[in-house]
């Protein structure tokens, strides 16, 4: 027996040794020459390599190349003390391979061992000299899968695995630069963490903006669909068999959050449904195309209903309470809007009051376009500027960043409308799952 391994060995050395001068460039990314003499040396070889004669030379079969490789892979699983962690490691490019150390390293030997075997085998198959590999399916486990053969497609779903996907699980879209700056500190108050894995803040520039390909860009994952057999009765009848139809995602899914006034196209209930719908159909455009056609045509009107409803449930429009105010009006009473605004009249040089009186005039105007701040700010200076939005801002998040602690101190805190926008985002967070994530079928 140990005989047979030393011959068997031999021969393998002598296999990797012919072979790993075509091949192995290919893998680790990198040839060493001495002089550029040898590049073109290197360049006439590779062009007149004849993988059959080579076959030939090496006295192998192609079965025994195969399984020469799978060897060497299952061989790499079980001393690799990565575990499945080499999947992220095979993700990285080829020169930080040599950093691995001890047992590690050693695997990551026998892969590109296996790897100059796989790529010699698949140059036989071009031949016709032998069978093409199986098919792997996604998520499947053979030896095979495990090759150093990077599908880089495959990156987004590897990092979801493992709990490293660089993708928020919330994309919240604000209409305004007064939005971006109070929001944020509202979530610092309440410890819901903005960035990866967590939430990403977008300022929208204003309620009449497209965010069509936002949506589309955010949410739309690829996704992996397979088809297995099944004795479930439930499940679709296809040919003589039962199929079951698994749609996994690549990445974890991100949810659509935006946040407006009610103007523009978010003025009234069916408006901002209207958008929802809106930005369903462009996610859905980008996703179904790619999804849809694994499955037998008389499923794919189905599948198109499923994904609709899947996708309808990560986009939301809200705005700040059930009175249809603005932000500022919904966050921040009269006392302290008019606070605010009489100082910065201070600060921009007139002694003038606004009293609550003048903001509830604002407040309660019959249309909404007209309950905003601006009109009363420009009467107040006699000028046609705008209300200085941030420096608005500031004055009023001294009043909220009080009254948002307040309302913590006794549990009261989901009564503010920003702070309870933000309590639902953390919410939404903490339940996206964030890996191994599957679509209810």
């Amino acid at each position: 027996m140990a005989s047979e391994a030393g011959r068997r060995n031999r021969e393998l050395t002598v296999a990797l040794s012919a072979l790993e001068s075509v091949y192995r460039p290919e893998i680790v990314d990198r040839l060493s020459l001495t002089w550029e003499r040898e590049w073109e040396d290197w360049c006439k070889y590779r062009e007149s390599f004849d993988p059959a004669q080579m076959l030939k030379e090496l006295s192998w079969t192609t079965e025994e190349v195969q399984e020469t490789a799978r060897g060497l892979l299952g061989a790499a699983d079980s001393i690799d003390p990565l575990g499945d962690w080499n999947e992220v490691v095979r993700m990285g490019p080829p020169r930080k391979w040599d950093k691995l150390r001890l047992g590690a390293l050693l695997a990551m030997d026998h892969r590109i061992a296996a790897e100059i075997l796989l790529l010699f085998y698949e140059d036989l198959c071009a031949l016709g000299s032998a069978p093409p590999l199986p098919d792997i399916p996604p998520l499947v486990r053979d030896p095979l899968y495990n090759r150093l053969k990077v599908d880089r497609g495959t990156l987004e779903r590897v990092l979801m695995d493992f709990g490293l996907s660089p993708y928020p699980l919330v994309v919240l879209i604000v209409e305004g630069e007064t939005e971006m700056l109070v929001v944020p500190r509202v979530m610092e108050l309440l410890g819901v963490r903005q960035g990866v894995g967590a939430v990403k803040l977008v300022n929208a520039g204003g309620a009449n903006k497209d965010l069509q390909l936002i949506a589309a860009y955010a949410v739309a994952p690829e996704v992996i669909v397979q088809i297995k057999n099944s004795e479930d009765e439930q499940n679709e009848n296809y040919g003589d068999q039962q199929h079951q139809y698994d749609v996994d995602l690549t990445r974890p899914p991100v949810r659509f959050v935006v946040a407006m006034d009610p103007e523009e196209k978010f003025e009234t209930r069916g408006d901002r449904d209207r958008q929802q719908q809106i930005w369903t159909d462009r996610i859905l455009r980008d996703l179904l195309p790619s999804t849809v056609k694994s499955f037998p045509d008389r499923q794919k009107d189905v599948q198109k209903v499923v994904m609709r409803a899947h996708i309808a449930e990560l986009v939301e429009v809200h705005t700040w309470n059930d009175k249809d105010e603005s932000f500022e009006f919904a966050n921040w009473t009269d006392k302290e809007l008019a606070s605010a605004l009489t100082a910065l009249c201070k600060r921009h040089g007139t002694d003038h009051v606004v009293t609550s009186d003048c903001v509830a005039n604002r407040r309660f105007q019959p249309r909404k376009k007209d309950r905003i701040l601006d009109p009363l700010w420009k009467k107040i200076m006699k000028c046609s500027q705008d209300v200085p939005k941030l420096e608005l801002a500031e004055e009023l998040w001294s009043a909220l960043e009080r009254k948002i602690r307040d309302a913590i101190a006794v549990g009261d805190d989901h009564d503010i409308p920003v702070a309870r926008l933000v309590w639902h985002v953390r919410d939404l967070v903490d339940h996206t799952p964030r890996i191994n994530v599957r679509l209810r079928q």
